[in-house]
């Protein structure tokens, strides 16, 4: 009793194992041409049962490949299929990137049981010339199977007086490294024979190599796509790089070289404009700056007016009170600003802590009006150049990256960060001053350097119109002292006022400015960075919500 039911087990067991889907056996034989080309003969045995293989089987070919980094496209020449010794009808279709033949017919459904497929094609050029070595890298039985493989096995041949030189196999699913099969070379054949079973949706890749000299080299035509998936992108790179480089320079040697600056010398005052007016320490702030920074230049402005008796200014801890004087306003920034800030507020300007839009709109009014005032005239951006530049490096990018060239090199790779620093390089050596500009600029710096360096000793060094510096007063200080701000060099200034005139400097106490914020020490620097600091918080205080997070009053 125990015998029969033994034998029933192994017969259920049996029967399950014959029901099962699957290749039993995947024999692929590859002939490699002298042309380069290949021709394989596959021969399959499979058991069907009627599960997926229903009418047929699909057999799917990679399309395209990736070869030095360039994807290629792979040409297939289909030349029998036969079915059980039989051809077999097939249809061709497209799936992703395999290239699909539906082999059998929709309306005959196969008998189950064992079958024979062979399938003969030819591949165009499938060998690969490396310059040291030609070879033949080939997806053997493909990934696509939706049921196991016991057993496979490809012979690859290569011409009589080839010898296999290299080889290598892998197993398993698509991007696998496992090395599950033998390798057996005898000259210039190469069987690859697994060692288990492949399961669904794996597969066997092989490699076979030889010297150079046995394959046919490449056509002229081929050696020339070759050269410009090699070299194609370092060329491209190269040669577009040069011709941006010399329109950089081009435009940089026409428009961004400085003109010759004046020396520099201690000027004992401000530049003056074509009228005889002083620049205003708004417009000295922004043609030293290139711009305006933080609210260095509303400070600078605001004290500047406070001691020409036209600003009072009652600064407590949360509220900052701006009135205006019946004074005369002198100069054309000065007007300007107390406009925009005056105008609409009857003389008034509380800055209390609370959203004010008008007051931001007036201060970036007046930033515009600088802007355009002490701008082009000034300095020049040159901005429209770099922009072309940057479009010409952009239309370069595109032109290599969606070109068929292989970019996976340090060579494409350091031209790459060339051309990046090239970009960064001309958008910082394009800008630069005007003649009128340059003759400006050297004065501010002038003025700048009596200013910063008063402190260290009395400059007695004449300038060319033979001038000495004036004698420190207190008139002389607060006069200039909103330049001072304006320039960043208020503290050595200052310095140079305590050190020439320490009884004054403890009793000063500027008539314009009131209140707590001011009340913290007696140092004059200690005030002009109260007086920074107070209108600092009260422009930021006052932003909008959406500006909140920057100076109203910053950067041009």
């Amino acid at each position: 009793m125990r015998g029969l039911l033994g034998l029933l087990l192994c017969l259920t067991w049996g029967a399950l194992a014959l029901a099962q889907e699957r290749i039993t056996n995947f024999d692929i034989d590859i002939a490699v041409e002298r042309s380069g080309d290949i021709l394989i003969t596959e021969t399959l045995d499979l058991i069907s049962t009627g599960d997926n293989i229903k009418r047929g089987i699909f057999r799917e070919l990679p399309v395209r490949y990736t070869f030095m980094g360039v994807s290629q496209t792979q040409k297939y020449e289909r030349l029998s299929i036969q079915r059980d010794g039989r051809d077999a009808p097939v249809s061709v279709s497209r799936n992703g990137n395999a290239l699909v033949w539906r082999i059998g017919q929709e309306d005959v459904f196969l008998d189950p049981g064992p079958h024979q497929y062979v399938i003969r094609y030819r591949v165009e050029n499938a060998v690969r010339r490396h310059g040291d070595r030609d070879e033949l890298y080939w997806n053997a039985t493909g990934t696509y199977w939706d049921f196991p493989i016991e057993a496979a096995q490809a012979t690859v041949r290569f011409p009589d007086d080839a010898t296999v030189t290299i080889t290598k196999v892998a197993t398993g699913r698509f991007g696998s490294e496992d090395s599950n099969a033998l390798i057996d070379t005898d000259r210039n054949v190469v069987t690859f024979t697994t060692t288990g079973a492949l399961p669904r949706n794996a597969g066997m890749t092989i490699s076979a190599a030889i010297a150079p000299g046995v394959i046919a080299p490449l056509s002229a035509a081929q050696k020339r796509a070759l050269f410009w998936i090699r070299y194609g992108a370092l060329i491209m790179l190269s040669v577009g790089g040069l011709g941006l480089l010399l329109f950089y320079y081009r435009q940089w040697s026409r428009v961004g070289r400085d003109p010759q600056k004046p020396p520099v010398f201690a000027r004992y005052g401000p530049p003056k404009d074509e009228t005889g007016q002083d620049y205003s320490p708004a417009a000295v702030h922004y043609i030293h700056h290139k711009g305006l920074r933080g609210t260095d230049a509303l400070s600078a402005m605001l004290m500047q007016l406070g001691g020409q008796d036209v600003l009072d200014i009652q600064a407590d801890k949360k509220v900052t009170t701006i009135r205006q004087l019946p004074a005369p306003i002198t100069g054309d920034d000065a007007q300007t600003l107390v406009h925009l800030l005056m105008a609409k507020r009857g003389g008034t300007l509380v800055l209390d802590g609370e959203t004010d839009t008008p007051f931001h709109k007036a201060l970036a009014k007046f930033h515009g009006i600088i802007a355009k005032k002490y701008g082009p005239k000034y300095y020049r951006y040159n901005l429209g150049w770099a922009v072309l530049g940057f479009l010409g490096s952009l239309a370069l990018t595109f032109a290599v990256v969606f070109s068929p060239v292989a970019k996976n090199s340090l060579g494409v790779l350091g031209l790459f960060i060339a051309l990046l620093v090239m970009n960064a390089l001309f958008v910082f050596l394009l800008p630069a001053p005007t003649r009128y500009g340059a003759q400006i600029s050297s004065e501010i710096d002038g003025f700048k350097l009596y200013l910063e360096t008063a402190e260290k000793k009395r400059i007695n060094t004449a300038d060319p119109l033979g001038t000495r510096p004036p004698a420190m007063t207190v008139k002389l200080y607060e006069r200039f002292l909103p330049y001072a701000m304006a320039l960043g060099v208020e503290k050595p200034w200052t310095k140079q006022f305590e050190t020439s005139m320490p009884v004054e400097a403890k009793a000063y106490r500027p008539n314009y400015a009131h209140g707590n914020a001011f009340k913290s020490g007696g140092s004059p620097v200690n005030f002009s960075r109260s007086l920074g600091k107070t209108l600092t918080a009260g422009v930021a205080a006052a932003a909008p919500v959406s500006q909140s997070s920057g100076s109203g009053f910053s950067c041009g």
